[in-house]
């Protein structure tokens, strides 16, 4: 009995031990939470304080700044206000189309350069179990706003300049699968001559895999105005199919109808794929072979 008291007694005491511990842990989390939301409250009052003193003295570096600037909340308020669709958006800022456009072309070009510099100050949040260096808020907000660019100039509202080919090609820097495509077609509508269409061709290949391959599907009509230009363009497909990063060869053979090679370019490509490893030489051919039952090609892989 007397051992049958004591083990009891260990048990009560090492509950006791456990409860307080517990106790203490629970306390220090929401101590820490209380200090993460004040330091959250001192940031965002610093926030406002900034902008009140910006607001005070202003200083438009041009007539066009100055006219947007008192729409610059109201901007801010509805693009980072993920409830509102896009459509909602557009919708409420009707007739006011060239104002948006450029409030836009202004703070993308900001965000471009923050997150190439110092990823605009976003740091890892110690109560989130992943950071995307790579899918931030930041670059959610980019991706918005280039997808709101190419809206308007489906709809015919963007005008050539009202953007810079300079901005966008930088956002090609960016490494999101979503900005450096958009980025891209933003550029290629711009229209581009000989010397911007080599070296747009030229990003391709150090752009990430889908962007990459969809990049020459962005410049296929740009590669008809020349042989030239549709040599090069069929030599960058080469190159991604031959690239050390298969990912890169996967992502092109699925997009390789929309290059839309001819018979010879078919089989000309289909001589880059006996280097891949057999799991992923068996599904570039099979994308390879499916374009080319539209042409005709007879495709020869002849791997050893």
């Amino acid at each position: 009995m007397n051992n049958k008291y004591k083990i009891l007694w260990i048990i009560v005491v090492a509950g006791m031990f456990a409860w307080a511990s517990m106790r203490r842990q629970h306390q220090d989390n929401v101590k820490r939470r209380e200090a993460l939301r004040q330091q959250e409250v001192a940031r965002i009052q610093q926030e406002e304080a900034t902008k009140n003193t910006e607001a005070a003295v202003p200083f438009p570096t041009n007539q066009q700044e100055q006219s947007n600037n008192p729409n610059q909340n109201e901007f801010e308020q509805d693009v980072q206000n993920y409830a509102l669709s896009d459509d909602q958006l557009l919708e409420k800022w009707q007739g006011r189309e060239a104002e948006l456009i450029q409030l836009i072309a202004n703070d993308s070009r900001e965000i471009v350069d923050c997150l190439k510099n110092n990823l605009c100050d976003q740091q890892p949040d110690p109560n989130e179990p992943y950071f995307d260096p790579h899918n931030t808020p930041k670059h959610s907000l980019l991706e918005r706003q280039l997808g709101l660019l190419i809206r308007f100039r489906e709809q015919g509202s963007l005008n050539p300049g009202q953007i810079s080919n300079e901005q966008l090609e930088e956002a090609l820097d960016i490494e999101n699968t979503n900005i450096q495509t958009s980025a891209l077609e933003l550029r290629v509508a711009a229209g581009i001559d000989d010397d911007a269409y080599s070296r747009l061709l030229g990003r391709s290949p150090s752009l990430l895999p889908q962007a990459s391959a969809t990049s020459l599907a962005l410049l296929n009509n740009e590669s008809r105005q020349s042989q030239q230009r549709r040599d090069q363009l069929i030599a960058t497909a080469e190159a991604l199919l031959r690239s050390d990063d298969q990912m890169r060869a996967i992502e092109m053979a699925k997009r390789i109808q929309y290059i839309a090679p001819d018979r010879s370019e078919l089989e000309r490509l289909s001589t880059s794929t006996c280097q891949l490893l057999p799991q992923n030489r068996g599904q570039v051919q099979h994308h390879l072979s499916i374009a080319a039952e539209g042409v005709g090609a007879n495709l020869n892989f002849n791997c050893q």
